[in-house]
C-alpha cells in the first residue's frame, strides 16, 4: 500500500490543479458588483445580463464602451437588434436590423 503525507500529498494536487476557487469567486464577485452600475443607470432598461453581456434599450454612453479593462464591448459594432428571445441562461436568440 502507498502511504503519502497529507503535506506531500497536497503539494502534489497543487502542481497539477491550475485553478483557485477563491480567486474565482472573487473575480466573479467583482463582476457583479461592476454590472451594478449598468443596471441601475438613469433612463434604461436591462433585457437580460450575465457575466459577460448585458441588452439594454438603448446604446450605452460612449464613455462606458472601448476595449479598454472595465468597459463594455460593443460585440455587435452598432447594429440595432431588431428581435431578441431570452431562452434561459446564455440561451438568446438575436434578429439584426439589416443596414
Amino acid at each position: 500500500m502507498l502511504k503519502m503525507s497529507l503535506i506531500h500529498f497536497t503539494t502534489i494536487l497543487i502542481k497539477i490543479v491550475k485553478s483557485n476557487v477563491a480567486i474565482s469567486a472573487a473575480v466573479t464577485a467583482y463582476a457583479r458588483i461592476e454590472r451594478m452600475k449598468y443596471k441601475t443607470l438613469d433612463g434604461y432598461t436591462i433585457y437580460y445580463s450575465d457575466t459577460d453581456s448585458a441588452f439594454l434599450n438603448k446604446p450605452l454612453p460612449k464613455h462606458l464602451v472601448g476595449n479598454g479593462i472595465g468597459l463594455m464591448k460593443d460585440e455587435l459594432n452598432g447594429k440595432i437588434i431588431k428581435r431578441a428571445l431570452f431562452l434561459g441562461n446564455k440561451k438568446i436568440y438575436l434578429s439584426i436590423l439589416q443596414w
